[in-house]
């Protein structure tokens, strides 16, 4: 039924028969405090815990230490490789990226789509800072001309408007000459 709290009443029960209802009132007893450490565990993971401890369970059981113990391991390395990632944005080291091979399933989802994040911010950045680096040297570029969205679209704009201007301001002075 799903009862966990459900035990045999072993008063009902006599002899051999009681020890047994005994033994199986342990084990399962035992099954359960089990499982409610390994889940109080993950319910910490599910609170961003990853330091939640976890005893060694004996025998057969540590295969359950065994697989949180991966779970922890996996979601620590996302956690270190976003942290670096985080890290080298603010020190302004655009070109860093994740490798994503060292994770798996949705884990590599993740670096991966934050991998390309990076690229799709940056590629955007870096013909902004070549634009203005040139008009800075005199050398004015052709508009812009690549297909770009939202608020690097409204950047592309910008340039190109102060690439008109430029070229306007200087067949102004080539007229006034």
């Amino acid at each position: 039924r799903g009862d966990i709290d459900v035990v045999i009443p072993v008063d009902r029960f006599e002899g051999a028969f009681g020890v047994m209802a005994q033994g199986v009132n342990g084990m399962v007893a035992g099954h359960i405090a089990v499982k409610k450490k390994a889940m109080a565990c993950i319910a910490e993971f599910g609170k961003g815990n990853f330091e939640a401890p976890l005893e060694r369970f004996p025998g057969k059981k540590a295969f359950i230490n065994d697989t949180i113990e991966q779970v922890r391991v996996n979601l620590k390395s996302l956690i270190a490789d976003t942290d670096r990632l985080i890290k080298a944005a603010v020190e302004g080291k655009l070109a860093t990226r994740a490798d994503a091979s060292r994770h798996q399933g949705d884990f590599r989802r993740i670096v991966e789509g934050v991998n390309q994040t990076l690229d799709a911010v940056i590629g955007p950045l870096n013909v902004a800072a070549d634009y203005v680096d040139k008009i800075s040297r005199g050398a004015i570029p052709a508009k812009i001309t690549d297909t770009y969205h939202g608020d690097f679209n409204t950047i592309k704009n910008n340039l190109n408007t102060c690439i008109d201007n430029i070229n306007a301001l200087v067949a102004d002075t080539d007229r006034l000459v």
